[in-house]
């Protein structure tokens, strides 16, 4: 472009170059020469930078949340920053490149002037890529401008958030475990509260409620408890998250239940191995676990005769667990091994254990003389087990001082005239005798007492010897 004074004069020159509507920057020289009677006077250029002056703009930001079920609010901004009118003909949106038309609310825009284009999408939850663009004319120089918005990223939720649980595989009463909630949030969201509630039965150690600020997407939020449960069961555990998401302030909430097993029950039956037809027997009954109602049934070869428990009928005892309940049974007519108790519930669950078997063995006649001379003999056995282990070259065997205890005990049961006890007594202090005859002694060689006797023969021989020659003398 050149232009012709003829009759300039001293003094600023101004030109005013008018430039095209842009939706884009750009970068360019520009020169100017001056020459005064064919002669060059200046000669200069620069190069300058030119800012868009038209522009589409989506006021929610690259990233969109949105709850399913609800209206996709975009907002767009056409901007004319230029100082000549443009006129706007329509606008674009493409999701997912699908386009939709929405008409501008005007048709001319004016310098330093905006239009605001609202668009309004009901989408299913996924994810979305969407754009927008305007198109334009520059009448000044018959030029067609399309700017463009996005791509924008909208997250159609079903949720804003999902919650993971992490419980023990085993839980018992009494025994502390450990419950921990994680939340992942789908969405952003600020002012953000997690409370926990717990039964009235659990103890806790850790804090219920955690607060934030501000949470980014995909960040999480984790409360760690650590927890105690009273007694067995199935509990409700609530975890509420609140907070205010782009769409509003939202609360949620989720149940877990916890299942607290219960710690197993088990008994032990001590007593007696054995007893005569028609004798009395006393067993004491354990049962270990927590805390609840047992129920022994013994066979139909006894009857109950009197217990600490509650009795419900004559083989049935009731009694509060844990804890120890003692019975006395008489043995019925039939000799055999029975298994004392038959079945033991609590809380009508049966439970594992170790029952005594006893032995209901024939009643026989017998005389306090008969008595006291087993008595008698069976001390003896005794004795002489005792003895032989006074010898060098023999060990005690175990439990010489329970028989003899044993022996005392049936002593006083014939004394008291109870003769049929102190035949039951008599009959296990023979077979542990028996046992312990019959058991192989741990014994020295018997080169060693052979050895010991030469020994002693020695010494003697040589006193003697030392007093016959001093009688010689």
């Amino acid at each position: 472009m050149s232009l012709a004074l003829p009759d300039a004069g001293p003094g600023e020159l101004p030109i005013n170059i008018a430039l095209p509507h842009l939706d884009h920057s750009a970068s360019g020289s520009i020169g100017a020469h001056i020459s005064l009677n064919d002669t060059t006077i200046l000669s200069t250029e620069r190069r300058i930078g030119i800012l868009p002056s038209v522009q589409l703009i989506c006021l929610n930001g690259s990233d969109v949340y949105a709850q399913v079920g609800g209206v996709v609010r975009l907002i767009f901004e056409l901007l004319n920053r230029g100082g000549r009118n443009v006129t706007v003909n329509s606008t674009l949106v493409s999701v997912d490149g699908a386009n939709l038309t929405f008409p501008s609310s005007l048709s001319v825009l004016g310098p330093n002037a905006a239009a605001i284009t609202p668009v309004e999408l009901n989408l299913s939850p996924g994810l979305y890529r969407v754009a927008a663009r305007s198109k334009v004319y520059d009448e000044a120089f018959g030029l067609d401008i399309e700017p463009i918005a996005g791509p924008i990223e909208v997250h159609v939720l079903r949720s804003p958030l999902s919650l993971q649980v992490d419980l023990p595989d085993e839980a018992l009463p009494l025994v502390p475990f450990n419950l921990t909630f994680t939340v992942r949030f789908g969405a952003p969201a600020q002012d953000v509260d997690l409370n926990v509630t717990v039964p009235e039965n659990f103890s806790v150690s850790g804090p219920l409620t955690r607060h934030v600020d501000r949470i980014s997407p995909n960040e999480t939020l984790e409360i760690g408890l650590q927890m105690t449960s009273d007694r067995p069961g199935r509990f409700p555990v609530q975890i509420a998250v609140e907070g205010t998401f782009p769409w509003g302030r939202v609360i949620e909430r989720r149940t877990v239940n916890v299942t607290v097993g219960a710690i197993p029950h088990s008994y032990v039956a001590a007593g007696p191995l054995r007893v005569s037809t028609g004798g009395v027997v006393n067993v004491s009954l354990r049962v270990s676990g927590p805390a609840g109602v047992a129920v022994a049934r013994f066979p139909d070869g006894f009857a109950v005769v009197e217990s600490n428990g509650t009795l419900q009928d004559n083989l049935t005892v009731e009694f509060p667990v844990p804890g120890t309940v003692w019975v006395t049974l008489r043995a019925g007519d039939e000799p055999g091994s029975y298994l004392l108790p038959v079945v033991v519930t609590v809380n009508n669950t049966i439970i594992a254990g170790d029952p005594l078997r006893i032995r209901i063995v024939e009643r026989t006649g017998v005389t306090r003389e008969e008595l006291i001379g087993r008595l008698t003999e069976l001390r003896r056995r005794v004795r002489t087990l005792r003895e032989r282990s006074l010898l060098p070259w023999a060990t005690s065997p175990a439990g010489l001082g329970e028989l003899e205890d044993a022996l005392d005990r049936a002593e006083s049961r014939i004394e008291a005239g109870d003769y049929q006890s102190a035949a039951v007594i008599l009959s296990e202090v023979e077979d542990e005798l028996s046992r312990l005859e019959t058991a192989p002694r741990r014994e020295l060689d018997p080169i060693i007492p052979l050895t010991i006797t030469l020994l002693t023969s020695s010494v003697l021989l040589l006193w003697a010897a030392l007093r016959w020659e001093r009688v010689g003398e």
